[in-house]
């Protein structure tokens, strides 16, 4: 759980019984008021004091608020999935290819929109895992810990759902050197899925297939949180 303090513009926010604007307003919350977050989802996008989002907050009573009016001191996340803490490996995964699929995910303000962001996200608030220290994304095949297992890429080698895969170069751009990492959805011998952002022309949360050139290797969880 997280805290956040609501700020309307003096005006009570609405609260829903599901995350978005299609859904019944079930009460009202004032403005500058302490509120517990539960956990977050996706949902109608908002525009607030803090910018747009598609984050939705669900509070202690089980409603939902949009985060564009919820001070948290980030724009990212700031506490658990809806879908849980719960779930198979594979359900969290397609909770979260569902939740960001076409949209942008910014883990770190200070580096938005990025590869990056993806690997945190899911490891932290769709796993139940550590997050990665680094400042580049080739960085994170160094950082298995005990959360995951390293595994060198081969030929013939596969990633399973769910891997963080990470490349020491990057075809998708003519500066290499800090890498690209992503999320494996299915893959075999010859190439995989994978759920990638900011790669190529479109830099939107998105399914890209992927065959193995520049690809170091991959982390698997070895447990869910």
């Amino acid at each position: 759980m997280a805290t956040g303090t609501v700020n309307s513009n003096g005006i009570p926010l609405h609260k829903r019984s599901g995350p978005g604007t299609n859904f019944d307003i079930v009460g009202q919350v004032a403005d500058g008021t302490t509120v517990t977050i539960n956990c977050q989802t996706t949902g109608t996008p908002e525009d607030g004091p803090f910018g747009r989002s598609t984050l939705w907050d669900r509070l202690a009573d089980n409603s939902y608020v949009s985060d564009a009016y919820i001070l948290t001191g980030t724009n990212n996340m700031v506490a658990p999935h809806c879908a849980g803490t719960g779930g198979t490996l594979q359900q969290r995964l397609d909770h979260f290819v569902g939740d960001w699929n076409e949209e942008f995910l910014n883990f770190d303000d200070n580096v938005p929109n990025q590869c990056v962001s993806v690997a945190q996200a899911w490891a932290k608030m769709y796993l139940g895992l550590s997050d990665f220290t680094v400042a580049s994304a080739v960085q994170i095949i160094n950082q298995a810990g005990s959360d995951f297992t390293r595994i060198d890429y081969a030929p013939g080698a596969v990633p399973p759902p769910g891997a963080i895969v990470v490349w020491h170069e990057c075809p998708a751009w003519s500066i290499t050197s800090d890498g690209h990492v992503d999320v494996c959805i299915s893959g075999d011998a010859n190439g995989f899925v994978g759920f990638d952002q900011n790669w190529g022309d479109d830099k939107h949360c998105r399914r890209v297939n992927h065959d193995f050139q520049g690809v170091s290797g991959w982390l698997i969880p070895n447990r869910v949180g």
